[in-house]
């Protein structure tokens, strides 16, 4: 005999009532919508409850000595059982296919009455506990770790993900006696590896470049040591990167023997963007002729703009730094180089006296769709003539 209870919700398939709890969710406040109707009775409940739950985030505190010296990774005691409870649900076979995303960060703690100074679990205990259960996400897809501790059982952890692909690494302090040994079983589409100077010697290890893979789409990476590390690695290993299409490493990689190499297995490489380190090489070699044949973006100190805009599909150079008595200078330049481009952005960090860099942009470069510019100061004299030039311009 059937015991299922006869109430008006069952009379629809549960695919209708997800139907709409989904469109639900797209309004502006359909989560609150969707969670209402949950309270209804047992049956919506088990419908829609999984809709409510995407992610699963994990804050531990930062304690810090008077000197600023990091004392510790901790959460307070009363927060384990709470945690536990909630991993425990988020982890059923009811909630945890709808889980795409974790996310495991630390923020400053500060002296709370709630918290004894004394108190408090490692953070690596809750750590664990979280990463222990990621095979329960089978359709894990997003991690973000930032500010808290790894060791090596974290990292073999995460390298079983195999629905994974996108992995951001943000100043976490290594505490690795040996990296896996074992490739990742997961194929990353984007890599976001963020260090800060005094780890970034703990960085320094071939593994990194094994968490990139042929499909890998984008890489962003900015310190020295770990943009060199990677470019020795990759060059020794077969990996094609036929899917990358954005790059951004430390600016030391255009001085690093086996950049080029890099692009040459890039060939759906779009942008390029490199950070301003404020070193200056003597000579900066251009990009080969049929090296990244998509190349149309490109970002990074003057020095390196200048060159890697003579390659021939670039028509984006959206950061440009210059002061104010090289801003005409520059633009010029520029326009003798490609002036076809379609988008161009001038920083200048100084006080921006004239328009002349600006009219002759505007007069110049036939193709422009963008143009902007940012500047530390403006005369008002400056700005309202700018505003005269334009409308004169867009009335012509």
């Amino acid at each position: 005999m059937d015991s299922t209870p006869s109430t008006p919700a069952h009379k629809l398939f549960a695919e209708l009532w997800l139907f709409i709890a989904e469109d639900l969710l797209e309004e502006e406040n359909g989560s609150r919508d969707v969670q209402s109707m949950t309270l209804v009775n047992r049956y919506l409940k088990d419908v829609m409850q999984p809709l409510l739950f995407h992610s699963v985030k994990l804050h531990v505190l930062l304690d810090f000595a008077d000197d600023g010296t990091l004392v510790r990774h901790f959460h307070a005691t009363r927060f384990i059982p709470l945690f536990m409870e909630r991993l425990d649900f988020v982890t059923s076979a009811r909630i945890a296919p709808r889980i795409q995303y974790v996310e495991v960060g630390s923020y400053s703690w500060k002296w709370d009455s709630r918290i004894e100074r004394h108190d408090g679990v490692d953070a690596q205990v809750l750590i664990h506990a979280l990463l222990d259960k990621l095979p329960s996400f089978v359709n894990l897809a997003r991690v973000l770790l930032q500010q808290i501790p790894l060791d090596t059982h974290c990292l073999e952890r995460l390298s079983r993900v195999q629905t994974l692909t996108e992995l951001s690494i943000i100043a976490c302090w290594l505490r690795i006696k040996t990296f896996p040994t074992d490739d990742p079983a997961f194929r990353l589409r984007k890599l976001y590896l963020r260090v800060d100077s005094s780890d970034v010697e703990d960085y320094d290890n071939p593994w990194l470049a094994k968490l990139i893979s042929c499909e890998t789409e984008e890489i962003d990476v900015t310190k020295d040591n770990v943009t060199r590390t990677l470019l020795s690695a990759l060059s020794t290993m077969s990996t094609h990167l036929r899917s990358l299409r954005i790059l951004l490493f430390h600016d030391v990689a255009t001085r690093h023997p086996d950049f080029h190499r890099l692009l040459a297995n890039c060939p759906a490489l779009k942008e390029l963007r490199l950070t301003q380190s404020g070193s200056e090489p003597d000579v900066v070699q251009p990009i080969p002729a049929g090296y990244v044949p998509l190349l149309h973006t490109i970002t990074g100190p003057w020095h390196i703009v200048k060159v890697y805009a003579q390659h021939p599909s670039v028509r984006q150079l959206p950061h440009i730094v210059t002061d104010h008595h090289n801003f005409l200078p520059r633009v010029e330049s520029i326009h003798a180089i490609r002036p076809e481009l379609t988008h161009l952005g001038i920083s200048v960090f100084n006080s921006l006296h004239d328009i002349n860099a600006i009219r002759f942009a505007l007069v110049h470069f036939r193709s422009l769709k963008s143009f902007t510019i940012t500047a530390y100061t403006v005369l008002k004299m400056v700005l309202d003539d700018v505003c005269l030039h334009v409308t004169q311009f867009d009335t012509d």
